[in-house]
């Protein structure tokens, strides 16, 4: 297992300079623990209305899946973000020059620590998060009781669309981040506000787990789901210059 893991660093000191890579480190060093708990521990901005609120260690309870060891470290030109827990690198799109990783079953990224290590302290960075936004209307499984339903019908006239959200800064606490466990609910009450729907609450049962419509569109029962998320982080250099840098992050909604 030790080889595995020395080849592993080796491999990774031959990447391209200029493309982020993507590791997982066995156990977090202790200084920057400490220095990140001493963060963690001050005060924070208060988060304005276009501003994800920092979720503060102290606002949840732990749960079983806090147990996930390790790092995850991106690694780009001149800085490093880093994740406490495993995320697994799933591809690299070079159409959009982006990172890929996901979050497994149970180990999801809200309420993880996120920092960001420059080499150069005069940088600075501003994190952003949007998500990608799947809507579609709810089926209702009693349709299957009318004998002359058809379901290619049904699909065919349904309403579904995919749509990208605006970017909302997440709020910066000494240069560390942690999403809030409920931030969906953040970007579901932003998109409907961008669209102005009326509102439902209409559950539909299944084997599957369900349905939740929470809005209407032509009067059909609508559900909200993000698909993932993706991160742009701007690094503004001493002399001005900003570049932006973007990884998606693929949810687990469990089994």
């Amino acid at each position: 297992m030790k080889n595995i893991f020395y080849l592993l660093i080796l491999l990774s000191a031959f990447s391209c300079e200029n493309e982020p890579s993507i590791e997982t480190e066995e156990a977090p060093e202790i200084d920057t623990l400490n220095l990140l708990d001493h963060h963690l521990n001050g005060d924070s901005v208060i988060a304005h209305r276009d501003t994800i609120e920092f979720w503060k260690w102290g606002d949840y309870k732990p749960w079983w899946y806090d147990d996930n060891p390790g790092r995850t470290t991106m690694r780009f030109k001149d800085f490093k973000f880093r994740i406490d827990g495993n995320f697994s690198k799933e591809s690299w799109d070079e159409k959009d020059d982006t990172m890929h990783i996901s979050e497994d079953v149970g180990w999801y990224l809200p309420g993880r620590s996120m920092w960001i290590d420059a080499e150069n302290d005069s940088d600075k960075f501003e994190v952003y998060l949007a998500v990608e936004q799947r809507i579609w209307e709810q089926f209702d499984y009693k349709l299957y009781d009318d004998p002359n339903f058809s379901w290619e019908d049904w699909d065919a006239q349904s309403y579904e669309r995919m749509e990208r959200s605006e970017y909302y800064a997440l709020e910066d606490s000494a240069s560390n981040y942690r999403i809030h466990g409920e931030f969906t609910t953040f970007f579901h009450d932003r998109f409907l506000e961008e669209y102005d729907y009326d509102t439902c609450s209409n559950f539909v049962s299944s084997e599957g787990g369900g349905s939740y419509a929470s809005f209407l569109i032509n009067n059909k029962p609508c559900c909200w789901m993000a698909e993932y998320g993706i991160i742009k982080i701007i690094q503004t250099k001493s002399d001005g210059t900003k570049s932006e840098h973007f990884f998606k992050v693929y949810y687990s909604y469990g089994c």
